[in-house]
């Protein structure tokens, strides 16, 4: 079975156990909607938990059964909340599985990597560290993206002057 990371808990919310959530998932309402199943890595097993409630907006708000308390709450902060993987349809991409992946042009030349992926309500951006090492964004938009090849390792981009 194969995890997926869709938010990390960030703090608590509250004093009943409600947990606030970075969302590192486009489908995140989707995946907290009451009576779904989450997990959580904690002292080296999965942990199943049950989505009680979920408020995703501005800010993401989870509510998990058997977490009833600040107290218990806080044990959970800093990690991972996951959701067992699902088969994508073609032309669809976790955001983990974009991580790592070469950035390239079309003549195939490299331009870096990206370290990571950002989802933000209006746009999706991957943080690319180029080959000097330095790192920008680049929006995840058909414009922009030729071709996303996971079994090859690489994301080939259209170079535009100015932008890499």
């Amino acid at each position: 079975m194969s995890y997926l990371t869709i938010a990390k808990i960030i703090k608590t919310h509250g004093i009943d156990g409600e947990l606030t959530l970075l969302s590192t998932s486009s489908q995140l309402k989707r995946r907290l909607e009451p009576g779904r199943k989450v997990f959580i890595f904690q002292n080296d097993t999965y942990i199943s938990y049950e989505v009680e409630s979920s408020s995703v907006h501005q800010n993401v708000y989870v509510k998990l059964k058997g977490i009833d308390s600040i107290d218990e709450a806080k044990t959970l902060v800093g990690l991972d909340l996951e959701c067992i993987k699902d088969e994508l349809e073609e032309g669809y991409f976790y955001y983990e599985d974009l991580k790592h992946l070469k950035v390239i042009d079309k003549l195939d030349s490299l331009i870096g990597e990206v370290i990571d992926v950002y989802d933000r309500s209006y746009q999706v951006n991957l943080k690319i560290k180029n080959v000097n090492g330095q790192t920008f964004y680049l929006p995840f938009v058909d414009a922009l993206i030729e071709e996303v090849n996971l079994k090859e390792g690489y994301i080939k981009v259209k170079r535009l002057g100015g932008m890499l």
